[in-house]
């Protein structure tokens, strides 16, 4: 909270951060940083905006440290939460953020490298920091490295060290959970659902939308024969929250088949929720998931899938049935089409084993001879 000032003809709220870190105060419809340190008080010049001061206290701090004065790992990271990372133009989605505030308490304020000076970290520092980090999975390792190179950017920016030490960081190798996709008679299960979860798996499965997207799908965003996402449930501490997809590349139109358009039909207008509790409220994702792992058990699928290889199978189904790359990566509104063959492209063994056989009949069908002749005669010429 804000400490409120009255001075002259305006007021001045005063918006702390961590000590040492300065802080920004709104004078009347303005802004402007305000440091303090070894007792002398610096103000920077009235801003139109918040982004705008917030920029002025990070020069101001960067300034007023001298040689011996620069923060540690620990220190600068508050200072980028409660700061940048907060509010203004950078500002981390709600849900990352407090992901992040709990790698820093639990992680990097109780490190050895937590309590080093930013200009004196180097890679290895950061190599050992992660390679420590055993009690958890990769993934979260990849987290927390991700976590500690974001701040070390913004020193970078700063001006407080050169270069990032965390560029190129290693991990342990680990086996690559393979996606596991939907066959044909599997998804013929998921036609004319008799209830509310029976239609959302089907419509997961019909356009590819992550489980925040399908449980924060609202009316509005449905169209004749397309939904436009624009929001997603996403779990934060206390409950759920309606949040802004990942990136603007997930804001896309996505056409809907015959299938899909029936189901979000049948659905009841409780509210302003596609798929709704009874009260119009929004589905929860946890319990998306819940209801997935009984619904799947019932139905006879896969136990290895996970409600997430939905989006997986929409996606290499799409490859499979001969989608171009670009028109996938669309469809899957992801920003690289790296990540679209790299994460979700799993064609199944009899996809492959086709493919190959049409291979031969191709070049069977040019040379008179099966691809197996063919490697034969070339290798008694040889």
């Amino acid at each position: 909270m804000g400490q409120r000032v009255t001075l002259m003809h305006y007021t001045v709220c005063i918006m702390r951060n961590a000590k040492g870190a300065g802080s920004i105060e709104r004078v009347g419809r303005k802004y402007r940083a305000r440091v303090t340190r070894s007792g002398s008080r610096v103000v920077g010049p009235l801003r139109q905006t918040k982004t705008e001061a917030e920029k002025d206290r990070r020069e101001l701090v960067a300034r007023q440290k001298g040689p011996g004065e620069v923060p540690t790992l620990t220190e600068f990271a508050l200072d980028c939460l409660n700061g940048r990372f907060k509010t203004g133009a950078r500002a981390h989605r709600r849900s990352t953020w407090e992901t992040n505030e709990i790698i820093w308490r639990t992680r990097v304020s109780k490190s050895t490298i937590g309590a080093m000076k930013i200009d004196q970290i180097r890679k290895k520092d950061v190599q050992r920091f992660v390679d420590e980090q055993t009690d958890i999975s990769r993934s979260w390792r990849v987290r927390i490295a991700a976590f500690v190179s974001k701040v070390l950017s913004e020193a970078v920016e700063d001006e407080l060290i050169v270069m990032n030490p965390a560029f190129k960081v290693k991990f342990p190798e680990e086996e690559e959970r393979e996606n596991v996709t939907l066959s044909p008679q599997d998804a013929i299960k998921l036609l004319n659902p008799p209830d509310r979860i029976g239609a959302m798996i089907l419509v997961a499965a019909h356009t590819g939308l992550r489980r925040g997207e399908l449980c924060g799908l609202r009316w509005e965003d449905c169209k004749e024969d397309h939904i436009t996402v624009r929001k997603a449930i996403s779990a934060i501490r206390g409950g759920d929250v309606e949040a802004k997809v990942k990136t603007k590349a997930s804001m896309s139109n996505i056409p809907l088949t015959q299938a899909a358009k029936e189901a979000i039909e049948k659905q009841p207008r409780r509210g302003k929720y596609v798929f709704s509790v009874e009260g119009g409220g929004a589905i929860s994702p946890s319990n998306l998931s819940r209801d997935w792992r009984s619904w799947a058990t019932k139905n006879k699928i896969d136990p290895n899938m996970r409600l997430h290889d939905l989006r997986g199978s929409f996606i290499s189904l799409l490859i499979e049935n001969g989608a171009d790359i670009r028109t996938v990566q669309e469809l899957a509104r992801h920003s690289d089409p790296r990540t679209t063959m790299r994460v979700y492209a799993r064609s199944r063994e009899s996809v492959k084993t086709e493919a190959v056989q049409k291979l031969e009949l191709l070049i069977g069908s040019k040379t008179g001879n099966s691809f197996g002749d063919t490697l034969q005669d070339k290798a008694q010429c040889t």
